[in-house]
């Protein structure tokens, strides 16, 4: 068999993976599975993994669409409940990706998905199952480059699509309620410009929910106890009637786990820079008593705070236990929305390592991404190709940025503060820019047509201070002889009257003793140099994207989303040339709903509109 050819075949002589020059990473098309390795002949080279299946698997899978793994001097986020059957860790909670849970949702039975990704039967029956768009189309996978291609050498990206995988209008159960309209993720990961070099990995995720009521809850899984920043608050959120084994963080961004059990020797930073406003809920841990595996500990909750223990089986030794993990940390929105866009930088290191790299949230018209140290990764605000857009780079330096969401294979003009070039997108749609030597606030701009130059305004010319002569020397005054100070002896008996010393005036007393007091004692002061304005980009009317319309019961339900703050209003009649509208929301958003009422079966027409607080 296999196992006997392989491991037990005398004949054939033994070959490293670097001897052979297996590639540093390997997508597995037919699993969803991307492997990206920084070598292959240590224990102590950097592992990760990032999973989205095409198709529902068979039997047995795990519901870990859009999961990641880390792996650095032993296991630093993991896939939770390792060995445990059936019961949790086969869920979406207890991996590395998002789930979606109405807080307020009763349970509806043992099909109940509680905000994660659909589980109806995952059998595969007919060829016909495996059809795009079929109730087994997962989505997956939509766009690759490797580290090592040369269109983005030293880097890979991942773009997932995985909305499928959850109940939603895109796909959905017999027993679920709708929640998802999308979820995309974008991995990237920078691999360390030096041997035992810090790992650098960006994830990007698009998310949008049919109700504001679900909960968006990012989900990482450390193999110990992480420490979180910002203010605590214990016992809370409660979930099931109880808060006990979780603890709320606001004000703080940043996670930090640390591995140094049985051998391992690794820590994993993680930073929020997406959504702006968030809270940082961390689950898990023992009972009051400090046990673990019964009905009062944490380790294996589900979104809605029951322990999932049934099947829990696992060996409790340090070297098991750092596989199997007792700790998440969720990442949730604090204002309710339809749509919300996470960014997250991660950065894998040796348990020595004291601070993060400096990281920082970039944006711009219709971009946003991160700086995180020499590495710069921006993508799409919206879900689509990006025909156009631009971005600020905050701080001075030399940069590698991957530029992502483009048209794959187009030809983009670009612009890096004055200087203009083109550059063809990869067949991910991906661009890799060398910023070099780049000023603080300098724009990045891409387009696809031409990008205008950037004109400053001419400084003001300022009049040459007048020139104001030299005081003139004046000579010192005469020195006068002592006037006979001895009187003359004989011949003369009476002796010789001599004449009063004339008097002489004091030596040009005035007005020239303080030369010219006035008006050239004080300096000339010159004016300050005026400070003139940034320059004020030409305003561009909003890009309108992901309309939809839902119709029930005599009311249609617009719902879109704009590239940038804007009002809302719906256009409509039972001809092309309209003549009613709904009520102008002039409140600015991104995401705008409208609804009309009083419909009566028949063909209508509409048109969506938005603009900008300048009426553009």
């Amino acid at each position: 068999g296999v196992i006997h050819l392989l491991v037990d075949e005398k004949g054939i002589t033994p070959r490293s993976p670097s001897s052979l020059g297996l590639p540093l990473t390997e997508h597995f098309k037919d699993y969803g599975w991307v492997v990206m390795r920084t070598g292959w002949d240590s224990l102590r080279d950097t592992y990760v993994s990032f999973t989205a299946n095409k198709w529902k698997a068979l039997g047995y899978s795990s519901y870990a669409q859009g999961s990641f793994m880390i792996d650095r001097n032993g296991p630093l986020v993991i896939n939770s409940g390792c060995c445990i059957h059936d019961t949790y860790s086969w869920n979406t909670w207890a991996h590395n990706t998002i789930v979606f849970p109405d807080p307020n949702e009763a349970s509806r039975g043992a099909n109940w998905d509680k905000g994660g990704q659909s589980i109806w039967s995952n059998e595969v029956y007919t060829p016909d199952s495996l059809r795009t768009g079929s109730r087994w189309d997962m989505g997956g996978i939509k766009r690759i480059s490797t580290a090592d291609s040369s269109a983005t050498p030293n880097v890979d990206y991942v773009y997932a699509d995985v909305t499928r995988s959850y109940n939603g209008p895109a796909n959905i159960d017999p027993w679920n309620t709708s929640k998802v309209r999308l979820f995309t993720r974008q991995f990237v990961y920078f691999r360390p410009d030096t041997t035992g070099g810090n790992d650098r990995i960006v994830i990007f995720d698009r998310t949008e929910t049919t109700d504001p009521k679900f909960e968006k809850r990012w989900i990482m899984h450390t193999p110990g106890n992480p420490t979180v920043s910002g203010t605590a608050q214990a016992n809370t959120p409660v979930r099931s009637g109880s808060g006990a084994g979780k603890t709320t963080y606001t004000g703080g961004d940043l996670v930090t786990g640390t591995n140094t059990t049985a051998g391992s020797s690794g820590k994993v930073f993680s930073r929020t820079l997406l959504p702006q406003a968030f809270k940082i809920v961390k689950v898990g841990g023992p009972d009051a008593s400090g046990n673990y595996l019964t009905a009062g500990s944490h380790e294996f909750e589900d979104p809605y705070g029951v322990n999932q223990i049934a099947d829990a089986r696992y060996d409790r030794t340090p070297a098991a236990q750092q596989y199997v993990g007792e700790y998440r940390v969720e990442v949730i929105p604090t204002v309710p929305a339809l749509k919300d866009n996470f960014l997250h930088v991660i950065e894998a290191t040796d348990s020595g390592t004291s601070t993060m790299i400096p990281s920082s949230l970039l944006q711009g018209t219709g971009m946003t991404g991160a700086r995180f140290g020499d590495k710069i990764a921006m993508f799409n605000i919206v879900e689509g190709n990006l025909t156009s857009g631009d971005f600020v780079v905050d701080a001075a330096g030399t940069y590698k940025a991957l530029i992502s969401d483009l048209s794959p294979n187009a030809t983009y003009n670009v612009r890096i503060g004055t200087i203009t070039s083109t550059k063809t997108a990869s067949g991910a749609g991906t661009i890799y820019l060398d910023l070099n030597n780049v000023g603080a606030n300098t724009s990045v701009a891409l387009s696809v047509g031409t990008i205008p130059a950037y004109t400053y305004p001419t400084p003001a010319t300022y009049p040459t201070p007048a020139t104001y002569p030299t005081p003139a020397v004046y000579p010192t005054p005469a020195t006068y002889p002592t006037p006979y100070a001895t009187p003359y002896a004989t011949p003369y008996a009476t002796p010789y009257a001599y004449p009063t010393p004339a008097v002489y005036p004091t030596p040009y007393a005035t007005p020239y003793a303080t030369p010219y007091a006035t008006p050239y004692a004080t300096p000339y002061a010159y004016p300050t140099p005026a400070v003139y304005p940034t320059p004020t980009p030409v305003s561009v009317p909003p890009v309108v994207s992901n309309v939809e319309v839902d119709v029930v019961s005599g009311r249609a339900i617009f719902t879109w989303r704009t590239d940038k703050p804007a009002n809302t209003k719906v256009e409509y009649g039972s001809t092309q040339s309209l003549g009613s509208s709904s009520v102008l929301n002039s409140t600015l958003s991104e995401s705008h709903e409208a609804t009309i009422s009083g419909l009566t079966p028949g063909t209508y027409y509409f048109r969506v509109v938005s603009a900008t607080a300048n009426a553009t």
